[in-house]
């Protein structure tokens, strides 16, 4: 017994169990105002943007929207506001669920997504653009 009565542990329960539930994430437009400034800092070349939600809120930053978030699987898009792209890809925790529709196996879209991140980051060269490469 724990010192005001109550039980501290029953070991023969099991601890409670939460059930896995998708939500949508509430704090991204508080980091909104720090993407432009973390873009810059790193000399960012293109923003990876895992899932629909994170799709959304940079998107949002160009007053953009998602006109269906499969369709827009590795398809960069053009940020003004962050002078970088936009690459969406999927969130891991949906990938089982989505990899066919879109027509990869896991190891087929790992190449898609390392084929498109460097076609981008070869258009979006920082020398090129007068941000310079670190010494």
């Amino acid at each position: 017994m724990a010192p005001s009565g109550g039980r501290l542990y029953e070991p023969w329960r099991p601890f409670p169990t939460r059930p896995t539930v998708t939500r949508s994430p509430r704090t991204a437009d508080a980091v909104r105002p720090y993407l432009r400034e973390e873009t810059k800092s790193v000399a960012s070349r293109v923003v990876v943007a895992t899932g629909t939600h994170a799709t959304e809120s940079v998107l949002a930053i160009d007053a953009g929207d998602l006109d269906g978030f499969l369709e827009s699987v590795l398809e960069p898009v053009s940020l003004p506001t962050l002078d970088v792209p936009l690459v969406p890809i999927l969130h891991p925790s949906s990938q089982d669920v989505w990899l066919r529709r879109l027509g990869y196996d896991p190891a087929g879209y790992t190449q898609a997504v390392a084929k498109t991140l460097a076609h981008v980051g070869e258009a979006a060269d920082p020398a090129d653009e007068g941000r310079g490469k670190p010494s």
